[in-house]
C-alpha cells in the first residue's frame, strides 16, 4: 500500500505540474478545466490519506531494514507543510 500511496502522490504532482505549465504558458488568460483541478486534488488527498493509513498500521518486517517507517513519517510531515 505504500507503493500505491507513492503512485497517487506522484500522479498528483505530475498533474499539478501540467496544470501549472498550462496556466503559465497562457500567461494567466486561460484557467485549466475544473475537472483536472479536482482530479489533482482528489489524487493528492487520497494519496495522503493512504499514506496515513499505512503509517498507522504495522509495516512488514523487511520495510524497517530500508527505513520505510521513518521515511513515511518524514513524507507525511512534508505533505502537511
Amino acid at each position: 500500500m505504500l507503493l500505491y500511496s507513492l503512485c497517487l502522490i506522484g500522479a498528483a504532482a505530475a498533474l499539478g505540474l501540467g496544470l501549472a505549465i498550462w496556466y503559465l504558458q497562457s500567461e494567466g488568460r486561460r484557467i485549466p478545466p475544473f475537472a483536472l483541478a479536482a482530479l489533482h486534488g482528489a489524487l493528492a488527498v487520497s494519496g495522503f490519506i493512504l499514506l496515513l493509513i499505512v503509517l498507522a498500521g504495522p509495516l512488514p518486517a523487511k520495510s524497517e531494514m530500508y527505513g520505510a517507517p521513518l521515511m513515511g513519517r518524514i513524507a507525511a510531515g512534508f505533505l502537511v507543510l
